[in-house]
């Protein structure tokens, strides 16, 4: 990652061969496309920021108007309110809408993982729900879990579809979400055959048939897990790499008004 982003900022999402880049507030935001080198530093929003809570940071591509949407999730005060929302649209280069979300009163964080699947957004909220982010309407929605006992991986995107990896003892099952004519279900599309005695976590899936993962030790030793589900292998890496985080990356040429190229 180029120094220009500094260890202040982490990836928050991925669109297009774009990654999305903010610092733990969502008050500096960059779009940056590394296929070709360039980046864009997002103009400042207002400061509807608290210091003491992190902001949520979304970003997606809108088809209907051919815009890249960037929002973020202010809770501005530590106690139960209604969040504010802030949309940021490539095509106005600015912060064109703000809103209340009621939806989400008195949640202080969010899963870390965003999906966008034809122009909607969702990631974790709770462990009941995602939210779903209409891009081009700019409203959120509630979608159901199908299991809340279980243990669960962050929301994936499994072959262009919503999807999440649903643990109960060795039981590892994968369920993609399916719209059809705006009603949303959960359907279960495969169970993941492990070897019982691995003990694996499930992530998220890299394409290429390979999910990610880390084997489960009652210690503070972790190991990294390559899981590939057409072949049934599992390979298991040392932590020496430290990774802090894991995304599905595709090289596009996507370059937007105002890109830069990095130094």
């Amino acid at each position: 990652m180029p120094r220009l982003f500094s260890t202040h900022y982490s990836i928050k999402s991925v669109c297009d061969g774009i990654l999305c880049l903010a610092n733990l507030f969502g008050n500096y935001v960059y779009l940056w496309n590394p296929s070709i080198g360039k980046f864009k530093k997002l103009p400042a929003p207002e400061p509807h920021t608290c210091d003491t809570v992190p902001v949520k940071v979304g970003f997606g591509y809108d088809p209907i108007s051919d815009d890249y949407k960037v929002f973020r999730i202010v809770s501005e005060k530590m106690f139960d309110v209604e969040p504010l929302v802030q949309v940021y649209s490539s095509n106005a280069d600015s912060w064109t809408n703000e809103f209340k979300a009621p939806i989400m009163k008195g949640v202080k964080h969010f899963g870390s993982a965003n999906v966008v699947v034809d122009g909607v957004l969702y990631f974790k909220y709770r462990r009941e729900h995602l939210v779903s982010f209409d891009l081009h309407n700019e409203i959120f929605g509630l979608v159901p879990i199908p299991s809340s006992t279980q243990m669960e991986s962050d929301v994936l995107d499994f072959q262009g579809s919503v999807a999440m990896v649903f643990q109960s003892g060795i039981e590892i099952n994968l369920w993609t979400l399916d719209n059809v004519s705006g009603e949303v279900s959960w359907t279960k599309k495969f169970s993941i055959e492990a070897h019982p005695e691995t003990e694996i976590r499930l992530n998220d899936y890299l394409g290429a048939a390979q999910f990610f993962g880390h084997k489960v030790f009652h210690s503070s030793f972790m190991f990294y897990v390559l899981y590939d589900y057409e072949k049934k292998e599992t390979k298991i890496y040392k932590d020496e790499a430290n990774v802090g985080a894991f995304l599905k990356y595709t090289e596009t040429l996507v370059s937007l008004d105002g890109f830069e190229q990095v130094q």
